[in-house]
């Protein structure tokens, strides 16, 4: 189950790497003007109803129940208390109060049906498919429950005001109309889903390479660090770099660069072998690689076998002195009980890189000053 589908098509707007701050606040905008909607639209139905015919008595704990419900979900979105419950509140309120006012007047009330079709609906596109579908069942089974009574002959509070084949086929119509627009809601929903996890990709993608771009490396870099902080495991860094590029391209034209850059993010992505491992293309011809829980030791070995791979490329570069292109990498290591900041770590590799491009390249320079290796 992806992101989209946990926290609700909300989100789709924003991508999955958005602040959590930012997630509630726009569910909470979105909340806050479903509660408005259905207390706006409960009163204009019910100003309706009430020219049509009088109030029972039953039919005001309902009322009190929907405005309170509608007024209490609107003051905790407006001021960000608990939003996703508050939206949980919310509709399963709505249930509760549709399923009281279906009892009172046999699940024949106009603005009952209203608000039942609406209310899978609405969960859908706030909190998620999962969700939607939970209170569409809920909901299905209230209307199924009373459509079972009156063929039954139960004789509800207000049944004198309805007959009993309209109540029944009222109750048959809301199920009909509720599944079909929850169908159309969730086909909705899943295709937009759909379309925002492609877009995320390509906005996570670099367009030359192939890889994850900078904006991906920012986040998993981050993340990756939070992990391997909580689960006390180390991180290994690495900043790779493409060594005197800037006159192959002069020598060889930008499109032969654009095969180099190609080519190299292709052979050191081929290096990784496990699932969280990550390269992306940092910058220009530079290259960055994330190896979450992975010693020094082991960065070391994995960053020869990497210097050693591009050199089997045998890409020409006459104006190198190895005559083919090479790459220097600069490596830093996290622990989990050193407090830095995903630049400090960036930073680190980066100090080592150069230091690797100062002591002649096609190196694997380690942050400590230590050469790993050179050809």
């Amino acid at each position: 189950m992806n992101k989209a589908t946990e926290q609700g098509y909300y989100r789709l707007d924003i991508g999955s790497d958005s602040k959590p701050e930012k997630q509630d606040q726009d569910l909470a905008k979105l909340l806050f003007r479903a509660a408005l909607f259905i207390l706006v639209a409960y009163t204009i139905l019910m100003a309706i109803r009430l020219t049509l015919a009088p109030m029972h008595t039953h039919g005001l704990g309902p009322i009190v129940g929907v405005y309170s419900v509608a007024l209490i979900t609107m003051f905790m979105s407006h001021y960000h208390i608990k939003v996703r419950l508050a939206g949980h509140l919310f509709f399963s309120s709505l249930v509760c109060l549709v399923a009281v006012r279906a009892y009172v007047a046999g699940g024949s009330d106009s603005p009952v049906l209203v608000i039942g079709i609406l209310i899978p609906v609405a969960a859908v596109l706030l909190l998620g498919r999962i969700s939607g579908l939970l209170y569409a069942m809920a909901l299905s089974l209230v209307m199924l429950s009373f459509v079972i009574m009156r063929l039954g002959g139960y004789e509800f509070p207000e049944i004198q005001i309805h007959g009993k084949t309209l109540g029944v086929m009222q109750g048959v119509v809301t199920l009909f109309v509720m599944s079909v627009c929850t169908w159309v809601a969730w086909v909705y929903a899943r295709h937009n889903e759909a379309l925002a996890n492609v877009l995320l990709e390509q906005t996570r993608r670099d367009h030359l390479t192939g890889v994850p771009n900078r904006r991906a490396f920012d986040f998993a870099l981050e993340k990756e660090m939070k992990t391997a902080k909580r689960q006390q495991h180390p991180l290994t860094l690495f900043m790779v770099d493409l060594d005197y590029f800037k006159t192959f391209n002069d020598l060889y034209g930008h499109h032969e660069g654009d095969q180099a850059l190609i080519n190299v993010a292709n052979i050191i992505q081929s290096c990784l072998r496990r699932p969280g491992d990550m390269v992306a293309r940092y910058g220009g011809e530079e290259f960055s690689v994330i190896l979450p829980d992975t010693e020094l030791p082991h960065a070391r070995q994995l960053a020869e076998t990497m210097r050693h791979a591009v050199l089997g490329l045998n890409i020409e570069h006459k104006e190198s002195p190895y005559g083919v292109v090479t790459i220097t990498l600069g490596i830093s290591e996290f622990s989990h009980d050193m407090e830095m900041q995903p630049q400090d770590l960036v930073k680190q590799a980066d100090a080592a890189l150069y230091a690797g491009k100062e002591a002649g390249r096609n190196q694997v320079y380690v942050i400590e000053g230590e050469i790993a290796g050179s050809a």
